[in-house]
């Protein structure tokens, strides 16, 4: 907002007047030419010192934007751990809670742990499948397409059959 309104004050009190009549300011006893020169250089080093201020401006507020930024990135990785903690806790009361182990996936997700987030989103799934809950199965399938994809991994790498037996590991 500050950077339009230094930009219409430039173009209106320096610029425009310039427009309207090239020998703006010119006294009667110079050449016309020359003053329209100097003006030239003058608005060009107008031009040089503004723009060095603007940067210098949207270089410190992009400084305090990420430095906010990172303050709640903290905050918030500290928010979803003390999260996690809470839904482990959860689960050690209710293991049989479908909806706590979405949550927990979602969690870990926020964190990026991806394999914790599709390890509880497969437990969410395999609980949803048994209650014979359709939108939980597809809203755990949705997760798990978006998790296998941000993450580069694939459904054959969960498979704990294949672990027992082997032949993975």
């Amino acid at each position: 907002m500050k950077i339009k309104i230094a930009l219409v004050v430039l173009i209106v009190f320096i610029v425009f007047p310039l427009a309207i009549n090239p020998a703006f300011g010119a006294s009667e006893n110079r050449d016309p030419k020359k003053e329209i020169e100097e003006l030239e250089k003058k608005i060009l080093e107008f031009g040089r010192e503004f723009e060095k201020k603007l940067l210098e401006t949207i270089q410190q507020m992009l400084d305090d934007q990420i430095r906010k930024m990172g303050k709640n990135q903290q905050k918030t990785d500290q928010e979803n751990k003390a999260l996690i903690e809470k839904f482990n806790q959860d689960l050690k009361q209710n293991p049989g809670n479908a909806q706590t182990y979405f949550s927990l996936g979602e969690a870990y997700d926020s964190i990026g742990d991806g394999a914790n987030a599709i390890i509880n989103t497969l437990k969410a799934e395999e609980i949803f499948l048994q209650q014979k809950d359709r939108s939980g199965v597809a809203k755990c399938r949705r997760a798990l397409r978006n998790y296998y994809a941000k993450y580069d991994f694939q459904p054959e790498d969960f498979k704990i059959s294949q672990l027992i037996n082997g032949n993975r590991i």
